[in-house]
């Protein structure tokens, strides 16, 4: 992806915890959490 403040792209990895139900309709999300394992190039760590 191509975060704000980084010139190159910007690599991540993680985890979805995701969470359904079963509902008369079929299965629903009843919540989604993302877990950021790692990233590279984020701007937060891009030095001058």
């Amino acid at each position: 992806m191509r975060l704000p403040g980084a010139e190159d792209l910007t690599y991540c990895g993680g985890n979805y915890h995701h969470e359904v139900v079963r509902t008369s309709n079929g299965w629903r999300s009843a919540r989604l959490t993302e877990e950021n394992l790692w990233f590279s190039n984020h701007p937060a760590t891009i030095t001058d």
